[in-house]
């Protein structure tokens, strides 16, 4: 087998509560289409139509019917980022411009080089103006479509839809000691009436995942699935850890989908603008960054300089030496005792410093005699000028 080969389980189709919606014209000519939301799921292939849509599956929608709101699904893994990967992202145009993951995020420049931005999710100041977005990449097996191999992707942008499923999925894990993997869950779509600034009241569509019964028979699920692990030698972590190592949990979303499904590019700014806009608030101190190591390209903070004022010459006053510390028998016997511990150190004879430095210690009085074959020459000296008074004549007699 190919060894350098980033394998991961292929995408077979797209869960969609959205798609992009009909052309028009901006101010200064330029066409677009504007995200439309729906009220109910569509199963789609990977193929598209003419007008770049993605085709619907009808074989799945015979099944399901023409517009569900909840979906019969399953998941491959246990770990929760490997079913539903989220982060915040922020796009200008069809570009990821920064990705994180609430604590740090990685902003791209224009030479492909990259910074490490602090404050990111919910103090960010792109996401309180709304421009920097979670994302959620739901990654789960439709049980209508009864095919092995390969995984539909539910994808959001919806800060209601990303915090409901990795709440419910944190909790049934929790109840049922950590399986996910093989347990029949239910995608759903509820409304949520709501007030948006500049709207008024209206209705919104989030999204969740649900184990539709209660919580004895998820328990009992879960023992069997357990069980059937044992007998069928399933190592469910040992898989999980090759998934991660193969960039599994790595899923990212296509920019160009991202950008006409979920993003209103209803602006005159081209991108190029939006970058010039991008670099000039770069350049100011709205943005705290941290540079990663190896090295990467700095964004350079703009400090405005102050009015030139003529220079006035200080009169300079003269500074008074300090006065010479008088040496105390203290450090001269430390002095001493460093010229000895050189010598012996030079002969490699430290062995009989540590003797002749216990008898001194002895002499003085020291009570901690125990613990010198565990000091170092350098504590030793350090305990002689610290904790013991020498006088001058004790001082000159003993070395």
């Amino acid at each position: 087998m190919i060894k350098d080969m980033n394998l991961k389980l292929a995408e077979i189709g797209k869960i969609k509560i959205g798609k992009k919606g009909e052309k028009q014209k901006s101010k200064n000519g330029k066409e677009f289409r504007l995200p439309q939301k729906n009220a109910y799921f569509t199963i789609t292939t990977l193929e598209r139509d003419k007008n770049g849509d993605f085709v619907k599956d009808e074989a799945v929608h015979k099944i399901i019917g023409d517009k569900p709101k909840e979906l019969d699904i399953t998941f491959v893994y246990d770990d929760i980022d490997l079913n539903f990967n989220t982060a915040y992202q922020y796009y200008t145009g069809k570009t990821l411009q920064c990705m994180g993951d609430g604590e740090f995020g990685e902003w791209k420049n224009k030479d492909g080089s990259s910074i490490t931005m602090k404050d990111c999710g919910k103090n960010c100041k792109y996401f309180k103006n709304n421009q920097c977005k979670v994302s959620g990449i739901l990654n789960c097996m439709l049980l209508n479509k009864n095919m092995l191999g390969g995984v539909h992707k539910f994808r959001t942008h919806g800060f209601n839809s990303v915090s409901n499923i990795l709440s419910s999925l944190s909790l049934i894990k929790t109840m049922t000691g950590g399986i996910l993997q093989g347990l029949k869950f239910k995608l759903t779509l509820s409304p949520k009436y709501c007030e948006v600034e500049g709207v008024g009241q209206t209705t919104i569509y989030m999204a969740n995942v649900v184990y539709e019964s209660d919580a004895i028979n998820l328990i009992q699920n879960a023992l069997e699935m357990q069980e059937k692990r044992l007998k069928y030698s399933i190592d469910i972590k040992k898989l999980e850890l090759e998934a991660k190592q193969l960039g599994n949990a790595l899923t990212y979303d296509d920019p160009a989908d991202v950008e006409e499904e979920f993003y209103n590019n209803n602006n005159d700014t081209d991108i190029e603008t939006l970058e010039k806009e991008l670099e000039e608030k770069a350049n100011s101190k709205e943005i705290a960054i941290e540079v990663e190591e190896p090295p990467v390209k700095v964004i350079e903070e703009v400090i405005e300089k102050p009015a030139h004022k003529p220079q006035v010459k200080e009169e300079i006053k003269p500074t008074k030496p300090e006065p010479v510390k008088e040496q105390t028998p203290e450090s001269k016997q430390v002095l001493e005792l460093r010229k000895l511990e050189n010598e012996f150190k030079r002969v490699n004879k430290s062995s009989i410093f540590k003797t002749i430095c216990k008898d001194y210690l002895n002499a003085l009085g020291a009570k901690k005699l125990s613990d010198l074959d565990n000091m170092t020459l350098n504590d030793i000296i350090k305990t002689l000028n610290s904790e013991f008074s020498v006088d001058k004549e004790t001082d000159d007699n003993m070395i």
